[in-house]
């Protein structure tokens, strides 16, 4: 009996020893880095039909897919109108959709391709918060090359998935994953230059970007740095900060589809900066900007509204004398008031509405003619208008209007908010 032991041992070993590599065969690496323990998926998620994950754009402006291009940041923009599954691959997703830049928009078609998918470990499952996977495809996308500025986008996705009790895989909505990020490089059909192109659901991939250089400073969910605004991060982080309010024009600029023809441009959109003597302000498309003497006027493409800004030194001037006098040139004195806490005084003609107020020697006015048709493009050239540091006393007469935010609803709206105050006497 002897003789068989070291056989049989022998036999136990060896059969113990492919056992252990067949389960380490059906490990998945963390492709993240964290140490996180998969097993393979891969033959799996050829089972499921991906294509409604990847098409999930997004009805609200806070759910599509957002990105930036080039280590500028500017903001890149990409919507999937329809991703199929492959009848002939089942791992092979055909893409057909647009991008945007600025307001340069192209058709985009090609494919996307999964090359891994790992499952978490029963263990490792210790909370139903946790994702239950990961997916890595292979991105190839050509943008329509008889278009103005177009090229290539190709890199790769990857994305965290959950199962539900009906085993229906979702992912690209699940708070706190990492859905649908995409690493790419965008290179040019008529230069060959490259650049970074990233996106992705609720945040966007750093990858390939300089060190030291971010755009995201948000810690629960994404928040563009300010020195980006000029790359078309502006409306998206005033609409985020008015909590998604589709009412406000920050909002309505980022809640149209601009993929479709009833998308168009708004006036507002990719706004140009200008400085106009003490003052600078983001010029909405289209409108025109007079200067004369202490008085800048703003006039839209349409309709016969203004927008009126002046500033005057005035030493020592009495505030109230100043604003008896302007509402009497204006023939309204009965409408005129006083507002509290020294924010200045307001009269209401019938075709406009004034706020004035006087500090530190400078008089600052703004009038809007109530004839405006968007009334959106108005309150955001509002809010847009800084005064140069070095005169100070505007700077503080602006800070009024830019912490009280229902004057300038009042002034950039007819419909907006009634203010009180106590009536000016003459």
């Amino acid at each position: 009996m002897k003789k068989y032991i070291f056989p049989i041992l022998g036999l136990l070993l060896f059969i113990g020893l492919l056992s252990s590599a067949a389960l380490a065969a059906e490990k998945e690496p963390d492709p993240q880095g964290y140490g996180r323990n998969y097993t393979k998926f891969y033959s799996e998620i050829a089972n499921f039909d991906m294509a409604p994950v990847f098409l999930k754009n997004g009805d609200s402006p806070y759910s599509r897919f957002i990105g930036f291009i080039g280590t500028d940041l500017q903001r890149f923009y990409i919507h999937f109108a329809e991703v199929k599954k492959s009848i002939d691959d089942p791992y092979r997703y055909q893409v057909r959709g647009k991008t945007r830049v600025k307001n340069n928009i192209c058709d985009v078609t090609g494919t996307m391709t999964i090359r891994r998918s790992g499952q978490r470990v029963e263990q490792e499952r210790d909370s139903p918060e946790l994702p239950e996977g990961f997916i890595l495809a292979q991105v190839d996308l050509a943008e329509d090359n008889k278009q103005a500025g177009t090229g290539t986008i190709t890199g790769q996705m990857f994305t965290e998935f959950y199962l539900d009790e009906q085993g229906v895989l979702f992912a690209g909505d699940v708070a706190g994953t990492k859905s649908l990020q995409f690493s790419c490089t965008w290179t040019s059909y008529k230069t060959g230059a490259k650049k970074i192109c990233n996106f992705g659901k609720g945040r966007i991939p750093r990858t390939g970007l300089p060190e030291g250089v971010s755009l995201d400073q948000g810690d629960g969910e994404f928040s563009p740095d300010r020195q980006y605004y000029d790359k078309g991060w502006k409306s998206y982080s005033e609409c985020r900060l008015r909590n998604w309010n589709e009412d406000t024009p920050f909002c309505r600029e980022e809640a149209r589809k601009w993929w479709t023809a009833e998308g168009s441009a708004t006036d507002y959109v990719d706004p140009v900066r200008r400085t106009l003597g003490y003052l600078s302000a983001e010029i909405p498309v289209g409108w025109t900007v007079a200067e004369e003497a202490r008085s800048i006027t703003f006039k839209p493409k349409r309709g016969t509204a203004s927008v009126v800004v002046v500033a005057v030194e005035v030493g020592a001037a009495d505030a109230v004398a100043l604003a008896r006098e302007r509402a009497t040139l204006w023939g309204e004195k009965d409408s005129a008031l006083i507002l509290p806490y020294g924010w200045g005084y307001l009269v209401s003609t019938k075709e406009a509405r004034r706020w004035l107020t006087v500090t530190d020697g400078w008089m600052l006015e703004i009038g809007v003619s109530q004839k405006q048709k968007d009334e959106g493009d108005v309150r955001m050239l509002l809010e847009s208008f800084a005064i140069n540091p070095q005169y100070s006393g505007l700077v503080k007469a602006l800070d009024v209007i830019t912490i009280n935010s229902h004057i300038r609803a009042w002034l950039g709206n007819t419909d907006g908010p009634s203010l009180s105050g106590t009536s000016l006497t003459f």
